[in-house]
């Protein structure tokens, strides 16, 4: 009867060592694995003429303690014609990336049409893959002055310019202004037709204003907004 309780005593014992065993080693499979980071998560071209292209350079870091194997990157979405992953500024692709060190590739927007676009990078590797959602615009007006952190003075002229890139006829543009920060809009005029410049009289204020805009909007005859666009950095205007 001792003998049999020895037995399995020790069965018991070898039980709970395998079942420490195995803890441990799914703990350890746990926290030694590759991590991947990409930086930025997402991005938006904003407006780039047609014709032209804007390039964002995206990061991809393994912040793990194994290598990360990265498969080929790849672009989906119903837009992703519009945008492109030079193969000379791809140095992701297919690459091994050790623990703490990095990668990059360049991912091109060139719009051949107007409107807004989409697309996805998508990243796969031995992490869960990974998705970085791109956008961009191919712009049917774009403001060209004020545009640049300008500094404006009260009461003096300034000439108002914005390039129309849409093929549709545009029978009147409207102008207006704002001194808060787009919290309003002041109406400045309506022009017929599209001059593509205004001489505009600078309004005059007792103390200076930092964050000042205009913005374009473009109509059809039948008041259809065509496009629309606004300064994009803040201009001054000093008394």
């Amino acid at each position: 009867m001792l003998k049999h309780k020895s037995i399995a005593f020790m069965f018991e014992r070898k039980l709970l060592l395998i079942t420490l065993v195995s803890f441990f080693l799914s703990i350890l499979a746990v926290n030694v694995s590759a991590d991947i980071v990409v930086d930025p998560t997402s991005w938006d071209f904003g407006d780039v003429i047609v014709g032209y292209s804007s390039t964002k350079t995206v990061t991809i870091s393994n912040t793990g303690a194994v290598d990360l194997n990265i498969g080929m990157l790849s672009l989906t979405g119903s837009n992703s014609d519009q945008f492109s992953i030079p193969v000379a500024d791809d140095h992701c692709s297919s690459q091994t990336v050790v623990p703490s060190g990095i990668c990059t590739v360049d991912v091109k927007f060139s719009p051949t049409s107007l409107g807004a676009k989409s697309s996805t990078l998508k990243i796969q590797s031995n992490e869960p893959d990974v998705a970085v959602p791109l956008e961009g615009t191919g712009p049917k007006v774009v403001l060209t002055s004020p545009n640049f952190e300008e500094t404006l003075y009260s009461g003096t002229k300034w000439t108002i310019t914005w390039k129309v890139y849409t093929s549709k006829p545009v029978a009147k543009v409207k102008l207006f202004f704002t001194k808060n920060g787009g919290d309003n809009w002041v109406d400045i005029t309506t022009l017929s037709g599209n001059p593509e410049w205004y001489n505009w009289t600078v309004p005059s204020f007792p103390t200076k204003k930092k964050e000042c805009k205009i913005k374009v909007i473009l109509k059809d005859a039948s008041n259809v907004t065509l496009g629309t666009d606004a300064s994009n950095e803040f201009f001054t205007i000093k008394p």
